[in-house]
C-alpha cells in the first residue's frame, strides 16, 4: 500500500532577508575610481547568440529542433555544432536533442 506525504512549505521555509537587530550597522562603499569614458558613436547595444539557435535566425523553435536530431542521427552534419551544445559537454547529441526539444515545448504551451 502506497504511503503518501503532504508537507506544507510554510512549516520548512526560511525567512528571505536577514533579521537584523537593533545594533546592525550597514555600511556603503563608494569607489573614487575613474570611470572609462564611452564614445558617443559607441554602439550602446549589445547582442548575444539566443540559446539553442542553430541555424542563426535569432530564435530557436522547431526547425532548430529538427536540425540538430538530423546532425545527431548523422543525416546532416551542423556548420557550427556549439550552438547545439545546449547541455554544455562539449558533444551534440541526444541530450542536447531533448533540452531543446523540451525548451520548444514549453515556449509553445
Amino acid at each position: 500500500m502506497p504511503v503518501f506525504a503532504v508537507f506544507s512549505f510554510s512549516a520548512f521555509a526560511e525567512p528571505l532577508a536577514p533579521v537584523l537587530d537593533d545594533d546592525a550597522v550597514t555600511e556603503c562603499v563608494t569607489s573614487e575610481e575613474p570611470q572609462p569614458e564611452i564614445p558617443d558613436d559607441a554602439d550602446k547595444q549589445i547582442s548575444a547568440p539566443v540559446w539553442a539557435d542553430v541555424n542563426g535566425d535569432d530564435k530557436f523553435n522547431v526547425t532548430d529542433l529538427s536540425l540538430v536530431c538530423a546532425h545527431v542521427k548523422g543525416i546532416k552534419s551542423l556548420d557550427d555544432p556549439s550552438a547545439a551544445d545546449v547541455s554544455g559537454d562539449g558533444k551534440v547529441n541526444v541530450i542536447d536533442v531533448v533540452k531543446i526539444a523540451f525548451a520548444v515545448k514549453r515556449q509553445i504551451i
